[in-house]
């Protein structure tokens, strides 16, 4: 059986390092040379997702993702895997 998905309310410090899975919709594409930084949200807040594959995100696209808790600019965010 799969890992079941969280709340994204929930991601906070104390899971850095640990592997997440969310549900979602995407808010907002930041498409940069290297990265894409998507905001994902659900129904009780929002995060930030960071992705290094070639995968084509669109606002409003309903997605489900993996990645590692991690923390950036003291700001908490989700690396996908």
């Amino acid at each position: 059986m799969g890992q079941a998905s969280m709340p994204i309310s929930e991601i906070d410090e104390s899971l850095l390092d640990q592997s997440v899975k969310i549900d979602g919709f995407v808010a907002k594409v930041s498409d940069m040379s290297s990265v894409v930084v998507l905001e994902v949200y659900d129904s009780t807040g929002s995060v930030d997702c960071v992705s290094f594959s070639e995968d084509k995100y669109y606002v409003g696209q309903e997605v489900s993702l993996r990645g590692k808790v991690a923390e950036y600019e003291d700001e908490i965010q989700v690396m996908l895997s």
